[in-house]
Parts: structure tokens; sequence; C-alpha cells
């Protein structure tokens, strides 16, 4: 089998931090994947799909490389159409200034915690909540340090209810995003 260039200008470099502690037949999954999304068009989705995402696209999918294929492009798919990358704080002051999801800290193996706090809702602009949320995921998971692919996700409900929750319709929208991309 061939394996991926030690170097490249799309940044999805050969990552042994990442490769460590995988098996032969992982390591192989994970470059018949590379080798999938080899002519990806755009920065961005170069910039996105490094070995590390991979390789947690591949773990969400237990090394079943079809799976975590579809899953990737489903995902490149979204944030064509989503644009992440275009998201701007300033665009999202109102929302982000009650405190309602932020990204503190870490946990003892590395993984950021994100913070969410319904009661602490103060927007009812819920296209501009989810871009808040998209963003502070992006966030997160810039901080994640090699060999890190998971955050740990902290929901404080004290004090929340009917008045200060947003509506059911919205939710299964975060849970999405949370769960595939």
């Amino acid at each position: 089998s061939t394996h991926p260039p030690t170097h490249s200008r799309h940044n999805r470099s050969f990552d042994t931090t990442a490769r460590a502690n995988l098996t032969f037949e992982q390591s192989e999954s994970l470059n018949s994947l590379m080798t999938r999304f080899s002519d990806l068009k755009t920065r961005e989705d170069r910039k996105f799909c490094t070995e590390r995402c991979m390789l947690r696209y591949l773990r969400a999918r237990d090394f079943d490389v079809d799976k975590a294929e579809k899953m990737l492009r489903g995902t490149l798919e979204w944030r064509h159409e989503y644009q992440p990358h275009k998201i701007k704080p300033h665009d999202l002051e109102m929302e982000a200034s009650s405190g309602k999801i932020y990204v503190r800290g870490k946990d003892k193996m590395g993984r950021p915690l994100l913070f969410l706090i319904p009661r602490n809702e103060n927007s009812k602009d819920y296209d501009k909540n989810v871009r808040l949320l998209v963003y502070t995921l992006e966030r997160a998971i810039q901080e994640m340090d090699d060999g890190v692919e998971q955050l740990v996700l902290m929901m404080d409900f004290k004090g929340w209810g009917r008045h200060n929750s947003v509506p059911i319709s919205v939710a299964p929208q975060g849970i999405h995003i949370l769960s595939n991309h």
C-alpha cells in the first residue's frame, strides 16, 4: 500500500501523534480515506480535512471507510452551505454576551470544556443562536491538542424553563450539528 506524503501543501501531513496507537488495519483505513479526499478543491476543505479530522470520522464509524467517507462528505456539503469559517464574532456579540455558551478550560484528558447554560438565553434570533453554537464548536476544535478528538459538553439546566427555552424545532438542528459535523 502507499502511504501519504510526509508533507503536503494542503495541511494534511503525516501525523505521527494521530497514528501512534492505530493498528495496521486502522492505519490502512486512514490511508484509504485520505486517498479518497486527495482532490479537494477549496482551501477551506483542505484546511478542514486534516489527517486528524479524517481519523475522527473513521473512529465515529468504527473505521468503516465507506461510512466515514459518506459522513465526511456530508459535513463538507454542510460546511459549503453553512460556511462556518465566515462566522464573525462581532456578528454574534449580543447572543454571546449572556454567557449561554462558551469554551473554558480542559479536562484531565485535554478535552476542551464546552458549557451550555440555557437559563442565560437572551435572544429569539434562533439562526444566530445556532451560528453561535457552530462558532463556539469551531473554537473548541481549534483548541484541541494533537491526539484529542473529543470535547466535554456540560449543560447547566438550573433556572431553565419555558420562558427561556428555545423552540422544540430548533433543538434538533443543534443536536444534528453536534452529532454529525
